[in-house]
């Protein structure tokens, strides 16, 4: 598709209007990118990267630095505390099941609901005490020469309770009659059992933290992102494993946006984050 070229002027004005509406600088950053890949200016630059558009930005970004969302994070105990009162896994539903696995999964992969959404069993390797998934989409953080990591959820088998990787094997198991070919590893637990949405699996996990007792007008399915990261840091995982897991390229961002200290109420990552 052609682009077209605008005036620098009403460009400026465009996203000078939506500052005084009051949006964000990562919410205009974001409208500069979308007008750039289609307008050019008169001269044929990209406009986003127009001297009077970088320096409107730069003048944002001083009035309105970008802010986390949250000043401090719960603390991962409070879910696992009430995960482990579940009872054995051959006496749970399928819905109980699907709770306490995607609940595990976001915390011990630390990955957003958009991967976790992406897991394919056409996609796993199944070892004796893993489950390795390859992620062939592209995610958020995908760019150029960025190849999305795997994600394994190994066996914890300290608590074997909490042990993402018996939960899943469980669900697998239960699910396997009820699939009818469908791939994608989160289902849903009634009728009809087809792939769920993205925002189907948000609901779960603040389903789970409201449960557990976590404030979910406050926090939502994301914030087990920052939660997981904050415990894994907590417990002196070198920083460079929490980016490389978590899909990051600047300690900055773990660091502005995710390193929580984390509100009270081994080895790898996961155990990590497991044995808090």
């Amino acid at each position: 598709m052609g682009g077209f070229s605008a005036p620098v002027a009403c460009v400026a004005n465009f996203l000078s209007m939506l500052f005084d509406q009051g949006f964000s600088y990562s919410f205009l950053n974001t409208a500069r990118s979308a007008l750039s890949a289609f307008m050019s200016a008169p001269q044929r630059n990209t406009i986003g990267l127009h001297p009077f558009v970088s320096k409107l930005l730069r003048g944002v970004f001083q009035m309105r630095p970008p802010a986390s969302r949250y000043s401090q994070i719960w603390d991962v105990a409070v879910v696992l505390n009430y995960l482990r009162t579940f009872q054995s896994l051959e006496d749970l539903s399928l819905r109980e099941v699907t709770l306490k696995l995607v609940m595990l999964c976001a915390l011990v992969s630390a990955q957003r609901v958009q991967t976790l959404h992406l897991l394919d069993i056409s996609q796993m390797v199944l070892h004796t005490d893993k489950a390795v998934f390859n992620i062939h989409c592209n995610i958020k953080q995908s760019r150029p020469g960025y190849r999305v990591p795997q994600i394994s959820f190994l066996d914890y088998s300290l608590e074997p309770e909490i042990s993402v990787f018996r939960v899943l094997k469980h669900y697998l198991h239960m699910t396997e009659k009820l699939r009818q070919g469908e791939t994608r590893l989160f289902i849903s637990y009634i009728n009809p059992h087809k792939a769920v949405t993205k925002d189907t699996l948000a609901r779960w996990i603040c389903t789970v933290m409201k449960l557990a007792g976590i404030d979910t007008n406050l926090y939502s399915a994301h914030s087990t992102r920052a939660s997981s990261v904050s415990a894994a840091h907590a417990k002196q995982v070198p920083t460079n494993d929490i980016l490389q897991l978590a899909g990051w390229s600047c300690e900055e961002t773990f660091a502005r946006f995710y390193c929580k200290p984390i509100q009270k109420t081994g080895n790898r990552f996961a155990d990590s984050v497991m044995s808090t």
